[in-house]
């Protein structure tokens, strides 16, 4: 029985990208030596620093390829799904992994040694240099894809740090003064009203000034908090919105209206990112992603045009001392 089930999983890795034109005499030759690991999702399959001395193929599943960015977070390299493999650069240079490799779904990997390795590019020399070649071109220029964007937000960011420092500086002063006035104003009117649209003069210079701070915050690659307990009810009776369904530590909010066109989805979090006719300024789902991981919680948005779009928050528990 087992024998039947590692057939069957040998079977999966027949028509990966590795294996192109390679006749299949000779993968049957080599099948029996390709260790099978079966992967849940969040687990392991090797880490930044361990030895490179296999090379892994993916016959279910997808696996993230990922680098320690500051020692907590990762920077994501690349997906390597269905068919395709990864692990080679360590496994060449002989060097340890520079990257840890982890399962993102169920996956079924097939592990190749380095003698197994070898053994293959002795019965196949051509079919899988050419396969090599293929494979590093894509990584390549998925790598140079990726360069270019981080460089282009890296200085979109540098620009909008300095726009904001340059509104800081100037806003002090009108800030100081509408404030000023609006207390001024509250403190010596009796009228009701008068105060109320006081307050709403308060809370917009108070919102006008956060914003930019916010900015300022993002644009420098950090976010400062300042904690403090509040309702959730009354949060999220502010925000206004036509549907709140809302779950323990986790806030989902919905709406009904015409949804977001699917090429906009993959740079929704990104800075300035933004559709031909908005006026938006393209940083509010930016700033407010940065705001959610600087609590430790994770925000995600599913969307279907013309149906509406759902926006998921979560936030750890809070630590009551």
């Amino acid at each position: 029985m087992r024998a039947t089930a590692r057939a069957r999983a040998i079977e999966r890795f027949y028509d990966n990208r590795l294996f192109e034109g390679v006749d299949a005499e000779i993968i049957e030759r080599i099948a029996p030596k390709i260790g099978v690991l079966r992967k849940r999702p969040g687990e392991i399959i090797f880490r930044e620093g361990e030895p490179g001395d296999s090379l892994y193929l993916v016959g279910e599943g997808c696996v993230k390829i990922a680098k320690a960015a500051d020692g907590v977070d990762h920077e994501i390299h690349d997906y390597v799904d269905q068919g395709n493999f990864f692990g080679a650069t360590a496994l060449l240079a002989g060097e340890p992994h520079s990257t840890t490799a982890t399962a993102v779904a169920p996956a079924l990997i097939g592990a190749l040694t380095e003698n197994t390795f070898q053994e293959i590019l002795e019965l196949s020399p051509s079919r899988l240099h050419m396969n090599f070649l293929r494979a590093i071109t894509a990584r390549v220029r998925s790598a140079n894809i990726h360069f270019m964007r981080e460089t282009v937000r890296a200085e979109r960011l540098r620009v909008a740090g300095a726009f904001a420092n340059a509104m800081i500086h100037d806003l002090k002063n009108p800030v100081c003064i509408a404030r000023c006035c609006s207390d001024l104003i509250a403190n010596e009117s009796a009228d009701p009203h008068l105060r109320e649209l006081s307050k709403m003069l308060t809370d917009t210079v108070n919102g006008i000034l956060g914003t930019t701070l916010d900015l300022l915050d993002y644009s420098r690659g950090s976010v400062s908090l300042n904690k403090r307990p509040v309702s959730i009810w009354r949060l999220l009776d502010e925000l206004n919105h036509q549907s709140l369904h809302l779950l323990p530590s986790k806030s989902r909010i919905s709406d009904t209206g015409a949804g977001i066109a699917p090429e906009l989805m993959p740079t929704l979090f990104e800075p300035f990112e933004r559709r031909d006719d908005s006026r938006a300024s393209g940083v509010g789902l930016a700033v407010a992603k940065a705001i959610v991981e600087a609590h430790g919680g994770k925000i995600s948005v599913r969307s279907v045009p013309d149906k509406g779009t759902t926006v998921d928050i979560r936030l750890p528990k809070p630590n009551r001392e």
